[in-house]
């Protein structure tokens, strides 16, 4: 599975750090087709997409959460957002590639892998998207 932060991303950190700029919350997941090649090989994201490559839906996070809170670590931000075949536009999908996105719509990080066939007999896909600081 190959990921990348996006140069927008690096931008918005990089203000909030020297102007004191809100860095905005992360509310959506968007869901593609082209993180693979015509062959199936997986493709890098690139740093500078603004968009999800293929993306045929944009879902709203399902979950967040800090999975090492109890340790008082709350240096990893952890994502939950699932796909279901039941979405719209999803069935007859081959998934590979997700992205999050902010409040303002901006495309934060990618991550492509190999596809997933979404058909009338698949299970959900959930994605568990783990933000380390």
């Amino acid at each position: 599975m190959a990921s990348v932060t996006t140069i927008k991303a690096r931008e918005k950190f990089a203000k909030a750090h020297a102007e004191g700029k809100a860095v905005p919350k992360i509310t959506h997941v968007g869901w593609g087709t082209g993180g693979v090649d015509s062959n199936g090989n997986v493709i890098a994201p690139s740093p500078s997409q603004t968009k999800v490559a293929g993306e045929f839906i944009k879902k709203p996070i399902d979950s967040v959460s800090y999975p090492n809170a109890s340790e008082g670590d709350y240096t990893v931000v952890r994502f939950v957002a699932t796909l279901s075949p039941t979405d719209s536009n999803a069935l007859g999908k081959a998934v590979s590639s997700v992205g999050l996105y902010d409040q303002e719509g901006d495309l934060i990080a990618i991550k492509n892998f190999g596809s997933k066939l979404i058909d009338e007999d698949s299970t959900d896909i959930e994605i568990v998207w783990d933000e380390t600081f």
